[in-house]
């Protein structure tokens, strides 16, 4: 038991009293509480007497993993959590805990843990206990009114702590004599925080680019509304947060831009300001400052709590106190508060905890309306601007890569005397880029051994950590070599913090040690790493390795994509890199092409690779046709309806045995034939002269198929000759029908006010249709 009473009485107890604790207390009333809570806690104690619950190894496991942190956030930073919800977080403590201990007795050779439910049902106890003893304390004041009870505690015994009035209020939270001195304070603060978030961006050569997203974000901004920016990695989605900040500056609204990963949330709202430099929270801070103009509170990387922290609830839920402080404050302010927030799309649409931070209960009020605009790929034009007079030489695959702003931001470094044709993944330029710093460095009498050395030590820190930055201290033995790489915009070096520019460089390099690690003989599913950390940034990274494999090999490709999609051990987005990457090749070689016609009838592989890689890719398609599998699947009823649909999907990109195919298996019934309208494209002039041959057979068949809207007009410019043909087409069907069918092309096409010139006259006429159309006037 010896141990268990030092858990309630030195982890435990004192660390919970000091959480719900202000400063004005007295120590007899400290240790009031304190041995209140340390009673209640033994009270349960004297059940796991004995058990495995009771030893050194567990108290290891609550000092190193700071437990009672996470108990005290999970009980006191939301009073209306529901109980249920302790009993997931009691089984994942449990857990964590006997994986702990296990690692622990391993070490001396001792057996595991016998009965680990023993350490569930501890931590499912010990919530009981504090939610009870919360509730009793939470009594003194209404609790409708609380949100984070450290910011609630109404009175303990004579002394008041802190009251809700104080805080809630939407007066000032100073007194009146030293809100101009505190006003000023706050405002520095606000500086260099901000300059913090915008030091941290680097733009591209010339600038940032002026996308319409910006448009639309400064729109809803001016509305008072807020913002939710999402988009995939590298899209370019803290240049529109920049370009937030320009608005904010240039209209003089007050506003605050924090980077989450780098200045992660924790506790209650009111501590992270305090974290953050700030008398309070960010929300009441710029409030204070702000209350007769709009202001703007920028929240980025959100999606990061999910994945850096170890329980990104708590983050959360401390995102989530500044909306309700944020929505509280709108309900009286005229000019209100806009938050934004900055995400992923993957998370924003996956994760059930970052959704709920933008629901809206029933009972709420209209004064947080939320916008969300996602950040896709860069226009061609803006990139062809961008780019200039290279952009013509560029690769079509080159082309594509740079609508992506990361990728276009480490191509403005390359020697632009270059033209890069063999690149075509972000990988590929990264490689170049490093392949031509380690080179230029001689010119400045430095050695590529150092480079190599700072590069090697940031990545090994950066993935064993989790983080993006490493502490300066760490290389600085290097310092020209560390100055080399940040003039030349590969490194970051701020507040004594060094990182790569761009997150897609050490994902680059992240990739290249997968490839070493695969190669030197590791299972792929160990070198992924286990479900907790496989997250999308991790999923990108093994999306590089992927793509690096198949350049290398094809067939240890395909055979890391089965490992890895089979894998019980892998998320399920994580499986479908593989079929991305394959729906990604062109020209499939033996290995790919022997991959899908093993495994496109396969119960594992059937469904996915037909949604996610077959479907509109005509040399896949082609694949299965000349192996005979659509033929097959063609006289099994149940997939006849697939068969249909894949070749459509290849429209109109049919070569003539695709037509040859689709003549000689769907031609055969009424029912096909209404199928193979959806072969057909309204432009008839991007049909291939096949499948145009093909439509005029069908149509010919079939007339009042062809009653479907066809601009005539518009295709007598851009098709003369078809447009003739398929109009004297349905004029002959019109006598041979005595006009019961097809009529409303003629009357459309001789109503028309001016008059519709033939340019191939003499071609039309040797068509043999002259009769027909000088009958009809044209």
């Amino acid at each position: 038991m010896s141990f268990l009473i030092y858990i309630a009485g030195t982890l435990i107890a004192p660390n919970i009293a000091g959480y719900i604790l202000s400063s004005g207390l007295s120590n007899k009333e400290e240790k009031k509480l304190i041995k209140e809570i340390e009673d209640k806690v033994n009270d349960f104690n004297w059940k796991f007497d004995g058990t495995e619950v009771d030893s050194k190894y567990f108290i290891d496991f609550l000092e190193q993993n700071h437990i009672s942190n996470k108990i005290m956030q999970r009980i006191f930073n939301a009073y209306n959590v529901p109980r249920g919800n302790y009993k997931e977080f009691s089984k994942e403590l449990g857990i964590e805990a006997v994986e702990f201990v296990n690692f622990k007795r391993d070490k001396y050779d001792h057996s595991h843990i016998k009965k680990p439910d023993d350490f569930e049902e501890y931590f499912s106890d010990l919530f009981d206990v504090l939610v009870d003893f919360r509730e009793s304390l939470l009594s003194v004041k209404e609790k409708a009114t609380l949100s984070i009870f450290d910011e609630s505690m109404g009175k303990l015994e004579s002394n008041l702590v802190k009251t809700i009035e104080e805080k809630f209020s939407s007066e000032p939270f100073l007194s009146s004599s030293k809100n101009l001195e505190v006003d000023e304070l706050i405002k520095l603060r606000l500086m260099e925080l901000n300059q913090e978030y915008k030091a941290a961006f680097i733009p591209l050569k010339s600038g940032l680019i002026n996308r319409k997203e910006f448009s639309m974000c400064r729109e809803t901004i001016d509305s008072g509304n807020s913002l939710i920016i999402h988009g995939k990695a590298g899209r370019g989605k803290s240049g529109c947060t920049l370009d937030i900040i320009n608005f904010c500056e240039e209209k003089a609204l007050p506003y605050l831009a924090i980077k989450l990963d780098k200045r992660i949330p924790s506790m209650t709202a009111e501590k992270w300001g305090e974290d953050l430099g700030l008398p309070a929270s960010v929300t009441y801070s710029i409030h204070n400052i702000s209350k007769n103009e709009r202001a703007v509170i920028i929240l980025d990387q959100l999606d990061a709590l999910r994945w850096t922290v170890a329980h990104s609830r708590d983050a959360l839920l401390v995102c989530a106190e500044i909306i309700n402080q944020v929505r509280k404050l709108n309900i009286e302010r005229e000019n209100k508060i806009s938050i934004v927030f900055v995400c992923r799309t993957h998370d924003l649409e996956n994760d059930n905890n970052i959704n709920s931070l933008f629901k809206k209960g029933d009972s709420d009020e209209d004064v947080i309306q939320w916008s969300k605009i996602q950040v896709n790929e860069l226009d061609e034009d803006l990139v062809k601007s961008t780019v200039g007079k290279r952009y013509e030489q560029l690769t079509y695959k080159l082309k594509k890569m740079l609508e992506i702003p990361s990728n276009l931001y480490i191509w403005q470094r390359l020697d632009p005397t270059k033209v890069y044709e063999e690149c075509s993944t972000a990988s590929h330029l990264v490689s170049k880029w490093w392949e031509q710093l380690s080179y230029k460095c001689f010119e400045y009498g430095l050695e590529e051994n150092n480079l190599i050395q700072i590069k090697d030590k940031m990545v090994n820190f950066l993935e064993m950590n989790g983080r993006i930055f490493i502490p300066l201290t760490i290389l600085n033995e290097n310092k020209s070599s560390l100055e080399f790489l940040s003039s030349n915009a590969f490194l970051i070096i701020q507040d004594n913090k060094v990182s790569f520019a761009h997150q897609s460089i050490l994902d680059c390099f992240l990739a290249e040690k997968m490839l070493q690690r695969y190669y030197n003989g590791e299972d792929v599913i160990d070198i992924i790493g286990s479900k907790e950390k496989q997250t999308p940034g991790r999923r990108y990274q093994v999306q590089m390795f992927m793509q690096n494999l198949y350049e290398f090999d094809s067939q240890d490709f395909v055979s890391v994509g089965q490992r890895i999609f089979e894998a019980e051990q892998v998320r399920y987005f994580f499986k479908f890199v593989f079929l991305e990457i394959l729906s990604q090749i062109e020209n499939p070689d033996r290995n790919i092409q022997y991959f899908i016609l093993n495994s496109c009838e396969n119960v594992i592989y059937n469904n996915p690779l037909i949604k996610n890689v077959l479907y509109s890719r005509p040399k896949y398609i082609q694949l299965l046709r000349e192996h005979g599998i659509l033929e097959k699947w063609l006289n099994n009823p149940s997939k006849k309806e697939l068969v249909i649909k894949l070749l459509v999907s290849m429209s109109p990109n049919y070569e003539t045995d695709d037509i040859n195919f689709i003549e000689k298996y769907l031609f055969n019934s009424r029912e096909d034939d209404n199928k193979l309208l959806k072969f057909f494209m309204y432009d008839i002039n991007q049909d291939t002269d096949e499948l145009f041959e093909l439509r005029m057979r069908f149509y010919n068949r079939f007339p009042e198929m062809a009653d479907t809207y066809l601009d005539l007009k518009s295709m007598l410019k851009k098709c003369e000759i078809r447009s003739i043909r398929l109009l004297a087409l349905l004029l002959e069907n019109k006598i041979k029908s005595k006009g019961r069918i097809i009529y409303k092309y003629e009357e459309e096409f001789l109503n028309e006010d001016s008059e519709v010139f033939i340019e191939n006259g003499e071609e039309v006429l040797n068509l043999g249709y002259s009769d027909l159309i000088v009958e009809k006037g044209l």
